[in-house]
């Protein structure tokens, strides 16, 4: 009884503030219920509780709901799904504090996701600095930071993937120039397009499993992550 009490409060918690952006209102409780049947009680208690501390911590919170819900689609252990989340929500809150570093202060979530990811990729805290440091003024850095790494994930060292990406963005690149520098790393100066597909590779990969509740957009766009993201160096999985 203590627990599903217990279970019963922190969803409560979770439920209690509506997912951004505000559209996603009226779907608040779906994310904490499907955890909720999908993972053990223990878990999912401890799994939304942390949820609720991120986001009382200013952290996207719906993007770890998103992670813990594919992870579960995936058939991955409900342990690895917890230590999966507490390690993401590590590298978010890195993530911010990089870009702050920057000069980067209010970074959107997707900014927060994309400085996570590279985080999590053995990228150093210190080139995400840099990168929001010398990025122009007003430009969303999502891009710059998934094409960074991409190009660590094909095997370039993080302070050349940096490297390159930077002086792309001092040409004052699109960010469609930029998906090109990730689809063709052997061929910087060349114009190309990065699919979608190529896109996907750089993070998470959505699974024909995913669950419903998890948009297919949003799936896609959480790809290539590793179960303990930040956590293996550069060069994981």
């Amino acid at each position: 009884m203590r627990v599903k009490a217990g279970l019963a409060f922190v969803t409560a918690a979770v439920l209690a503030v509506p997912l951004e952006p505000p559209t996603l209102h009226a779907q608040a409780a779906d994310p904490a219920e499907a955890i909720t049947r999908a993972l053990p009680a223990d878990v999912a208690r401890r799994v939304l509780a942390g949820i609720a501390d991120a986001r009382a911590r200013g952290l996207p919170a719906d993007l770890l709901a998103r992670r813990a819900l594919e992870l579960s689609a995936k058939g991955v252990p409900p342990a690895g799904i917890e230590t999966a989340v507490a390690d993401e929500t590590a590298d978010l809150a890195a993530a911010r504090d990089a870009l702050a570093a920057g000069g980067r202060s209010g970074p959107t979530d997707d900014e927060l996701d994309a400085a996570g990811t590279a985080l999590g990729k053995g990228v150093d805290g210190h080139q995400v600095s840099q990168l929001a440091r010398s990025a122009p003024s007003g430009r969303s850095l999502a891009v710059p930071l998934f094409v960074i790494s991409s190009l660590v994930d094909r095997g370039l060292p993080s302070d050349e993937a940096l490297r390159r990406v930077l002086a792309r963005l001092e040409a004052r690149a699109s960010d469609g120039q930029l998906e090109g520098l990730a689809a063709a790393p052997g061929r910087a100066d060349q114009p190309g397009k990065l699919t979608g597909l190529d896109m996907a590779e750089t993070r998470r990969p959505a699974e024909a499993g995913r669950p419903a509740w998890v948009p297919a957009n949003a799936a896609a766009a959480a790809a290539n992550r590793p179960l303990n993201p930040g956590r293996q160096g550069p060069g994981k999985p």
